[in-house]
């Protein structure tokens, strides 16, 4: 087989980009082939292996690097990942989860027009917020807070939209808004919580039915995560139901009777079926949230807080 790249040109590549992940870019090669092949040509290490030399480079510079925001530098130029570098940071004890962060000022009193050229360059990027602000060469943890908290809902979707398809997460995803749209057919109000903040994946509600879903495409879930759900359920008087792909691809629904306790017994639950709103109940929940859309435009302080531009 043909190799993508010369033994020659991935150093030259490496030399000039000082990153093995952004060499293999540039020779578009998978980034862990690049590694193995300048480990076998001595002119890298293997990531988790640190040397002496190594060691006291980030004794001598890793807090510069970290008060400033910029660890992502520090392992580029020690080519190697941000995590590896964390991780031997923590070895050497080198953490502290309480130092100051003074770089995220920075971003916590950014104009929100600014923000909003932020995150409309995100969205065209394509990119995980990861990689978008390694490119940028901003922080992401200040740049995620102040999206999240100018433009939640926008930026929840911008990270979703950005996520690759066939990801576990994307097709997790794919169920949760087949769940919602479904439900929302059958006349209730659905909503889906983004980005799984909370153990519920999509409420749905109507007139003296309020439903807490949690989406599994193999419609497996944990002792501890089965709990959770269900005590959430429980403390809010909804129904637990899990979602699951069903034998016809299409999803298919089981409402949760009880706790586990950890044993082999059957999982408690039971086939549902959710029941289809009535037209004319439907039509007036519609109105409802129809009359209530217009008036939260409506009113200007609102309308502000909204961001409509």
């Amino acid at each position: 087989m043909s190799q993508k790249a010369t033994n020659e040109e991935i150093l030259r590549s490496y030399a000039e980009h000082k990153s093995v992940w952004k060499a293999a870019k540039a020779l578009g090669m998978c980034g862990q082939s690049v590694h193995e092949r300048l480990v076998k040509l001595g002119a890298n290490t293997p990531q988790n292996v640190f040397t002496d030399a190594d060691d006291a480079l980030m004794l001598d510079e890793y807090h510069a690097y970290r008060d400033a925001g910029k660890l992502q530098e520090l392992a580029d130029r020690m080519c190697r990942d941000k995590t590896t570098i964390c991780g031997r940071a923590r070895t050497l004890g080198l953490t502290d989860y309480s130092h100051p962060r003074p770089y995220l000022s920075v971003w916590k009193d950014k104009p929100r027009g600014e923000a909003r050229a932020w995150l409309q360059r995100f969205k065209t990027s394509g990119k995980s917020v990861t990689e978008f602000c390694a490119d940028e060469g901003i922080d992401d943890l200040g740049f995620s807070r102040t999206m999240a908290a100018y433009f939640t809902a926008e930026y929840d979707a911008a990270v979703e939209a950005n996520y690759p398809n066939g990801t576990p997460y994307y097709v997790g995803r794919k169920l949760e808004y087949e769940v919602r749209d479904e439900l929302s057919a059958l006349g209730y109000s659905a909503l889906r919580s983004p980005r799984s903040r909370t153990p519920i994946d999509v409420m749905a509600t109507r007139p003296g039915s309020l439903l807490f879903i949690q989406c599994k495409n193999s419609g497996y879930m944990g002792v501890s995560e089965w709990n959770i759900f269900v005590d959430a359920c429980v403390h809010a008087g909804a129904t637990p139901i899990l979602a699951l792909r069903g034998d016809d691809g299409m999803p298919s629904y089981m409402e949760i009777l009880g706790r586990k306790d950890g044993s082999r017994r059957r999982q408690p639950w039971t086939r549902y079926t959710p029941e289809p709103t009535p037209p004319r109940l439907a039509r007036c929940m519609r109105d409802i949230v129809d009359v209530a859309d217009a008036g939260r435009y409506d009113d200007p302080v609102t309308r502000n807080s909204n961001d409509l531009e």
